[in-house]
This record gives C-alpha cells, structure tokens and sequence, in this order.
C-alpha cells in the first residue's frame, strides 16, 4: 500500500513539475534609461499579477534626478504582453520651486531646484517581449515617479541651506529593461 502511495505521489510531482516547468516565475533584468541604470527582479504570482523589487537612478542634464527604491504590483493585460503598474517605497526627487527669500528686508520669489526625500509613489505602464525560446526577454516602460517628502534647496544659491518644509515633485523615466526569466 505504501509502495502504490508513494508511486501517485511521484507520478504526481513528475506532472505537476512539467506543468509547473512551462511557467517562467522569475524575471531578472537590469535597466537603462537616457542617463541613468537600474535593477529589477520580478515573480509572477498568476498568469496577470506580479509583485517585484526594483531600485533606480535616472537624470535630466543632471540637474533633474529621481533615485528610488520599491516594491512594485503590476497587472499583465490579455495575452500578459502589456502591463500597468504601481509602486510604493523610498524615493529622491529634485525639481522647480518657486521659493521666497529676503534680501535687504525685501521679499522675492525665485524658483529654485529642489530637492524632495520621503514616499515614493510610482505608476508604470510598459511591455515584456520574449526573445526567441531562451528565456531573454525585453521591457520598455515608463514610470512617472511622485515624492512626497521633505525639501531642501539642491543649490543654495544665497548661502542659505533652509528647510523648504513638505512638499511633491514629480519626474519622467522612460526606460528600457533586458533580462531573463526562468
């Protein structure tokens, strides 16, 4: 009997194995967008929804700078080519403020680079095309990551290394990832 239970179990695990082998779970990939890199590693929990890491740096003229680090869900379309995505974790975003200072007892506005540290929310929408039947795959996306933080001058212009107080800055990474998936 126990001869008869143990050959299901192994008939069982050999079909489930073979079933199981078809499904590609794990998606590594390292990214690159205009200036800048990054690194991704991606499980797929079904056939539409993944939950992954990724951590990045991307530049505008390198001024414009989004740095973050997070977790990441995406939902895979129809046929699993065509996703949309959303994040969450640590985020460094610089942009435009206008920002008041005095000089001389006078009040002015400027709009000055900035630069935001805190919660990082990001939305991507992008694709993962198979290449062949190797396992190497291609990912172009783009993010618009959002940081809600702290800010804090990038260039101190005046001398003047002020807290800013709380606010959002926003940035555009369009990027492109090569990996493989096994």
């Amino acid at each position: 009997m126990a001869k008869k239970g143990l050959l299901v179990l192994l008939l069982a695990a050999i079909v489930a194995g073979g079933v199981f082998a078809q499904d590609k779970k794990v998606w590594l990939s390292g990214e690159v967008s205009i200036v800048g890199a990054g690194l991704r590693g991606e499980y797929m929990l079904s056939d539409n929804l993944s939950l992954s890491v990724n951590a990045y740096w991307t530049s505008f003229l390198f001024f414009w700078n989004d740095m973050g680090a997070n977790v990441m869900a995406r939902y895979y379309f129809g046929d699993g080519v065509f996703y949309a995505g959303l994040g969450a974790g640590y985020s460094y975003n610089t942009g435009t403020k206008d920002v008041d200072f005095k000089y001389d007892g006078v009040t002015y506005t400027e709009s000055q680079l900035v630069g935001t540290t805190g919660i990082g929310i990001v939305p991507e929408f992008g694709a993962k095309f198979k290449v062949g039947t190797s396992g190497l795959y291609v990912n172009p996306f783009l993010q618009v990551p959002v940081t809600i933080g702290k800010q804090t001058p990038v260039i101190s212009i005046y001398g003047e290394d002020e807290d800013l107080g709380w606010g959002v800055t926003w940035g555009v990474r369009p990027a492109f990832g090569v990996g493989y998936t096994f």
